[in-house]
This record gives structure tokens, C-alpha cells and sequence, in this order.
């Protein structure tokens, strides 16, 4: 199957609905061989802050060097997310593989028992076998709905975590908190310890004596354990400085999560870390505090851009929403809220609403993408009982483009709603983000009046006329400007309507202006110009001028630039033509080398593999980059990354490297001075470059 026909039969798997039950999940796992029954599992239930226990336990077990899979719903941009090993999606490739196998496995349950399990169970089983096939150490399962009858429930977990618990899918759960607890409790297995975030009595109670019945024992999240100090800024980065006291230890935590729902729900991360390490697992305090202080949850009090700032979350019911509105008093300051709205149908809309929105300068609403949204058009007719500053849009680009033309410095746009809206919103939000409103970052380019490179500020618009401010204000031409050589585009306003618009301009690729790039090349704004853009410059200079300025280049550069000559039988001159001073790097380079060029490289290839072996540690990179992206990239685990570089091997690294490029890898290992991910990174860029 392509993807395309994998994502074609699982959406196609909607017809048969939401049906609760575990009759048919089971018979699937085993047509299966049942890979459920061969992992170790810790399930989590609850109505709100299931997701982020979710990803904080998962972060504090990778931290702990353990390879932990991931089953959390709905996904926010990418289907794959749903399905993650150490916080990487599930290949689109793997992905496909296994949906085969389990659609193979649906149609014999089908024709065994005249029903055809529904989309949800199907991308279940899709986990469980990914999971069982990719050998992971845990698994940490998110329930989708509910607990006792979900497709999730047919697990043996070694631990079970209810997070918090109030009103939601009512017509389905129960329309009292004791018979949603009830159905949230049917996780709880015999004699496997359940760690209980603090509840309400009527909650509490169901919970305790389903508990009681079961064997099981209780391990209770003080209300009283999370204390929130401060909050904390890094650029664009915040964090909340809080301490968690549990009966065994005290810990400073600085949560990369914000909220003040995030509190106990840490702190019921932290409880059950302790009850794993209590269970044997090789949890340590500072594996802890380091993961939680990186742990990622989209789309959760996500600050998405800072100019201007946008904030959005998750918030689907009466609770989060509440949780919200308590968040944004204590960690931002803003002049006013400007507020794209999208609700579900089935949701307390009105009670939300009135929450949300009355306090509100402007709101903007939209339909989230699902069949049970409530209309952009009927969600504003109610939101205009409380704020009569209301109007509607049917796409969601408008509707932010709305939101920024009344922003004003000091305010903030806040989206939320419904995960199933704010997932394409934070794309479209995403998509615009580098191009910033107002005074932007500086970028630079070609002035032909002082006929060199220098730093430029924003573009404004007025007309036809488009005009570059510098640093000191003063305005020129675009058109005498540019003529195909600016190095950068970005996005400014209209100084008359203070609308945002897009200027786009060429980059400098221009092959008749090689004097251009040099010039480019050698000033101080070519470290400021994207590594794609860079390597597409130097690609048309000759060798001399390159290797005159390579001291200067960025190792991710070199390493890049040199594997293109590689990939392309181009000469590669670092052999003979430079004397690099960093070994580590020369190390890879050489295997590089050696890799493209056969027999003939035998001398060399024994070079590359003594410095591989001298700086085998270095050429790893630090610990962070090795937990985040080798953990999962090696073969084997166990047998550890040194066994993988014994120099019997080092034929093989070139083929792992490559297939390791097909994988996402993070942001901010892009630029890491790890050689070997810097590699990683080559084949991953080469291969868009094809």
C-alpha cells in the first residue's frame, strides 16, 4: 500500500463509528499473534491532562536511556504523531507496512463475526505491532475515551495513572461524575498499582472501591505536592520554576509545560516514576528534573510565535477552558485578547463561551475540522450574547490573517477550542511565522550604492513603490536594490493600513553574479543565510575561493558541502588540499571519502577508522544529541554505541546514516556539533536538494 492508500482505508474505517467494546480489537490482536501481550505497558486514563502525563512519562523514561513507544490521540498536524518511538512518528513507510498486515487481520474478523473493527482500533493494533516489531523497552498508552470498554483496555499494564476527571463525552460516559469515574476506573487491573491524581469525593470514591475490589494499590498524588515559584523566559522559551514534594524526595523542576493544570499533572509524573524505579526500572532523580524540564506537548499553552505573540491550546471542555482562563492571568501579561474560536457541537458550547470570550477586544470564529463542529456561523451568533465584538470565518489563513490586522503591540492572539481545529491552525500559523510582523529580524543584502553587502531592516509596502528601512531609517528603492540579489524575504506591514504583506524577493543564486556571491560569502551576514541557501552558493564557486575561507565555515557546512561532492563524483580536495585541525571532523570526512570511492580507498578508509576510534566518544556528540536522536538509530540498544563503531563495522555506518536521514530529526540538532549527526543531516538536505 502507498501512503496515500493507507490513509485512504483508514479514514475509509470511519463509516463503522465509534463503537465501544473490546470483542473486536481482541480478535484482531490475535490474528496478530497478539503483540499486546509481549509489551510493557504503563496506561493512562483521565478527562483532561491525560496527554501531557503522557509525554512527561515518556520523556523521564527516555531520559532514563530506556526506548519508549507512545500511543496518544488525536494527532495535531501529522497522523504519525499518534504513533511515536522516543518522540519520533512512526515512518510513513512502517506506517504503511503495518496498516497492510492489519487490514489483512480486519477482514478475517470481519468474516469471522460480521463486524469490521473501527478506525480507532485498527491504528490501536497499528501501535501495539510497531511497538512489539520495533522491540521497544515500554509502552506508554494514552486511552482514547473512557477506559473499561476502550479499544486501549485489552493491555496488561505494569501501571496504571488516572489523571483528572470531570465532564465530558456525556452521552456516551454518563451525565454524573461517579459513572464517568466508573467507566475511567475500568483500567484498573488486578494487583497492578495505580498512581491517582487528587479527585473530587464523588470521583474518589468509585475510583477506591474499583480499586478495593481489585487488589490494587493506591499510590495518591498529594494535593498539596506541586508548588509553583516563578516563571521563567529564555528567548522565546518559557518555563515554570516549581517544586514537587512526594513522601520519598524533593524536587526543583523548571517544566517546559505551561499551566496551572500542569502542576499536578507533573507531579503525577514524577509519582509514578517513583513507583517504576520502586519496580526495578533504573530511574534516577536527575533523569527527572532533565526531562521534564524538555518535554514537548503541541498545541498544550503552546506560545507559537512571539511577534506577534500567539498563544494556543487544546482546551475542548468546560474544565480545560476554566484551566485556561486561569493560565493566562498567571503566566502573561497583555494589553488585550484577540480570540480564534472553534468548538465541537457536542461540547457545553454556551457554558465555554461565556467563559472564554466575554473578556475578549475581538473574536474570531471557525468550524474545527470534524463532523460534529459547531458552525463558524452559529458559534458566533452565540458568542455575541457575551462580546458583540464577533464575526466569523470559513478558512482558517483569513481568520488569522483577521487576528493579526488588530493586533497592536502589547496584545495577544489566543486560539483555542478544539484539538481538532487548533492543529491546522498552528500550520497555518507555523507557515507565516518567519515571515514577522512589524520590525523583523534583520537580514541583509546587495546595495548597489555603497556596492557591497549590509544589513537591512523591514519592507513596507506603500503602492507599487516597495522600500527597504535600514538600521539608521533611511529608505531606497527596492527595484534599484535587489535586481536578484537579496539573500533573504520576509513579510512587513503596510505603514497606511498596518496590514500585513508579503514581499518576496530572489535569492542570491544568480550564476552571472559570482563576484556577488563572493563578496556574500565572505561577509559577516552570510552566517545569518539558511544552510540550504549557503550551500546552493558555494556550489557554484570554484574550489580555491572555498578553501581560502573554510576556517570560517560551520562544521555542519563542511560536512554538508563535502558530502554533495561525494553524492555527485566531484573531486574531493580535503584529503590532500586541507590540513583540517579538527580530527573528530576530518575523521568523518575520511569515511565519507572512502565511502564513494571504493577499493581505491582502502588507506584511507584505515585512517578514518583509527581517528573514528580515537575520537569515537567525541564523534557521538554530547549526551543530549545521543539520547535524542542515536538512541533510536541504533540497531541494537543494548550492545550500546561503542560496539556500533568497532572498526570491523565501519563499512556499515555510511548505510545506517543514510537510513537514518529518512527520519525526522529536531529543530535544534540542525546545528549541532555532533560530526555524526551533522552526517545525518548531509544525506537528509542532499536528498531535498535532489
Amino acid at each position: 500500500m502507498t501512503y496515500e492508500e493507507t490513509m485512504s482505508y483508514i479514514h475509509s474505517t470511519l463509516k463503522f463509528g465509534s463503537v465501544l467494546g473490546l470483542s473486536r480489537i481482541e480478535k484482531l490482536l490475535q490474528f496478530l499473534d497478539n503483540p499486546h501481550k509481549k509489551l510493557k505497558c504503563i496506561h493512562i486514563a483521565g478527562t483532561n491532562g491525560k496527554g501531557s502525563t503522557t509525554a512527561m512519562i515518556s520523556e523521564i523514561l527516555m531520559d532514563a536511556g530506556y526506548k519508549v513507544g507512545m500511543y496518544t490521540s488525536p494527532f495535531i498536524e501529522e497522523f504519525e504523531e499518534r504513533i511515536q518511538i522516543n518522540r519520533v512518528n512512526i515512518p510513513k513507510e512502517k506506517l504503511c507496512n503495518i496498516i497492510e498486515k492489519v487490514k489483512e487481520a480486519a477482514e478475517k474478523v470481519e468474516k469471522e463475526s460480521k463486524e469490521y473493527p473501527t478506525e480507532f482500533e485498527i491504528i490501536t493494533c497499528a501501535a501495539f505491532l510497531y511497538f512489539y516489531i520495533e522491540k521497544i523497552d515500554y509502552a506508554v498508552i494514552e486511552v482514547g475515551l473512557g477506559g473499561r470498554f476502550d479499544a486501549t483496555n485489552v493491555i496488561e499494564p505494569i501501571l496504571t495513572v488516572i489523571t483528572s476527571i470531570s465532564y465530558d463525552h456525556m452521552n456516551i460516559l454518563g451525565d454524573t461524575l461517579s459513572k464517568i469515574a466508573y467507566e475511567k476506573a475500568g483500567i484498573i487491573k488486578e494487583r497492578v498499582p495505580l498512581i491517582l491524581y487528587p479527585q473530587v469525593k464523588e470521583a474518589n470514591d468509585i475510583i477506591n472501591d474499583v480499586a478495593k475490589n481489585k487488589n490494587v494499590d493506591i499510590i495518591n498524588v498529594g494535593e498539596n505536592s506541586a508548588h509553583y515559584i516563578e516563571t521563567e523566559v529564555e528567548g522565546s522559551k518559557y518555563f515554570q520554576h516549581i517544586i514537587i514534594k512526594t513522601l520519598k524526595n524533593e524536587y526543583d523542576i523548571r517544566l517546559s509545560l505551561l499551566g496551572t493544570h500542569q502542576l499536578l499533572n507533573c507531579a503525577t509524573a514524577v509519582y509514578a516514576a517513583e513507583k517504576l524505579k520502586d519496580m526495578g526500572l533504573k530511574i534516577e532523580k536527575e533523569h527527572i528534573t532533565k526531562a521534564l524540564s524538555s518535554v514537548i506537548w503541541k498545541g498544550r499553552l503552546e506560545i507559537i510565535s512571539t511577534n506577534p505573540i500567539v498563544l494556543i491550546d487544546g482546551a475542548h471542555n468546560i474544565d480545560g477552558i476554566k484551566k485556561l482562563d486561569d493560565s493566562m492571568r498567571t503566566y502573561f501579561k497583555y494589553n488585550r485578547i484577540i480570540l480564534i474560536l472553534g468548538i465541537l457541537a457536542d461540547k457545553q458550547v454556551e457554558n465555554m463561551v461565556e467563559i472564554i470570550a466575554k473578556n475578549a477586544y475581538k473574536v474570531i470564529t471557525v468550524a474545527p475540522n470534524n463532523d460534529r463542529a459547531e458552525t463558524a456561523e452559529d458559534l458566533c451568533n452565540v458568542v455575541k450574547r457575551y462580546n458583540a465584538n464577533c464575526e466569523w470565518e470559513r478558512e482558517y489563513d483569513k481568520a488569522y490573517d483577521k487576528a493579526v490586522s488588530y493586533y497592536e503591540n502589547g496584545d495577544l492572539i489566543l486560539v483555542c477550542g478544539s484539538l481538532y481545529m487548533i492543529g491546522d491552525m498552528r500550520k497555518v500559523i507555523v507557515n507565516k511565522k518567519s515571515r514577522n510582523i512589524g520590525i523583523i529580524k534583520w537580514f541583509g543584502g546587495y546595495n548597489p550604492r555603497i556596492k557591497k553587502f549590509n544589513d537591512f531592516g523591514f519592507i513596507m509596502r506603500d503602492g507599487q513603490e516597495d522600500i527597504y528601512f535600514n538600521k539608521n531609517h533611511i529608505h531606497c528603492n527596492v527595484g534599484e536594490l535587489t535586481k536578484g540579489r537579496v539573500v533573504s524575504f520576509e513579510e512587513g506591514l503596510n505603514y497606511k493600513n498596518r496590514r500585513p504583506q508579503a514581499i518576496k524577493v530572489n535569492l542570491l543564486r544568480d550564476e552571472d553574479n559570482i563576484e556577488l556571491l563572493k563578496q556574500c560569502v565572505e561577509s559577516i551576514m552570510f552566517d545569518n543565510i539558511e544552510l540550504y541557501d549557503k550551500l546552493e552558493m558555494l556550489w557554484k564557486l570554484n574550489w580555491d575561493f572555498i578553501e581560502k575561507n573554510w576556517n570560517n565555515f560551520s562544521v555542519t557546512l563542511k560536512i554538508v558541502y563535502l558530502y554533495r561532492l561525494c553524492r555527485e563524483n566531484k573531486d574531493f580536495p580535503i584529503i590532500e588540499n586541507i590540513n583540517e585541525k579538527n580530527k573528530i571532523i576530518r575523521a568523518m570526512l575520511l569515511l565519507l571519502w572512502s565511502k564513494f570511492n571504493g577499493g581505491e580507498a582502502s588507506m584511507v578508509f584505515k585512517k578514518a577508522a583509527k581517528l573514528i576510534e580515537e575520537y569515537r566518544d567525541e564523534i557521538i556528540g554530547d549526551k543530549d544529541a545521543k539520547r535524542k536522536v542515536v538512541s533510536f538509530i541504533i540497531p541494537t540498544r543494548e550492545k550500546g554505541i561503542i560496539d556500533v563503531l568497532k572498526p570491523l563495522r565501519y563499512w556499515s555506518i555510511m548505510e545506517f546514516i543514510e537510513s537514518c536521514s529518512k527520519m525526522s530529526i529536531a529543530r535544534e540538532l540542525e546545528n549541532s556539533e555532533s560530526p555524526l549527526i551533522n552526517m545525518i543531516y548531509a544525506v537528509n538536505l542532499y536528498t531535498k536538494i535532489k
